[in-house]
């Protein structure tokens, strides 16, 4: 409960400085993780990220690896 607590204030945070909100993620948090073709992901994340629009940024994703916050730059 905790985690995903911080998952939705830091994805409120994401939606008008990304960038705020990956300094306040872990360690493993980056802004650009390059191009990612369809099929690569777990199908939350990749339905999350594909559905969005150009700048678009998501609500927590539960994924295996825990709660990713999406932002799709093209």
């Amino acid at each position: 409960e905790a985690a995903l607590a911080l998952a939705r204030e830091l994805a409120e945070v994401a939606k008008t400085d990304f960038k705020a909100a990956i300094d306040k993620g872990d360690k493993g948090s980056t802004d650009d993780l390059g191009y990612i073709p369809r099929g690569v992901l777990e199908p939350a994340p990749e339905f999350e990220l594909f559905s969005l629009p150009k700048g678009g940024v998501s609500g927590p994703v539960d994924t295996p690896r825990g709660f990713w916050i999406a932002r799709r730059i093209e």
